[in-house]
């Protein structure tokens, strides 16, 4: 969904980069739980968009 949406670069840097509104790297915080799960698609959407 990452690559879809910011391409492969971005995507890479997104989800191994420390993102302090999430509090980590989104990458662990989607595999740790469903609510990482959807707080990181959340915030790869704000990426996006910006």
């Amino acid at each position: 969904m990452a690559i879809a949406r910011l391409g492969a670069r971005e995507a890479i840097a997104f989800l191994n980069g420390n993102d302090e509104k999430l509090g980590g790297r989104p990458l662990d915080l989607a595999i740790e739980s469903i609510e990482g799960l959807r707080a990181a698609e959340q915030r790869l959407d704000e990426w996006a968009e910006a």
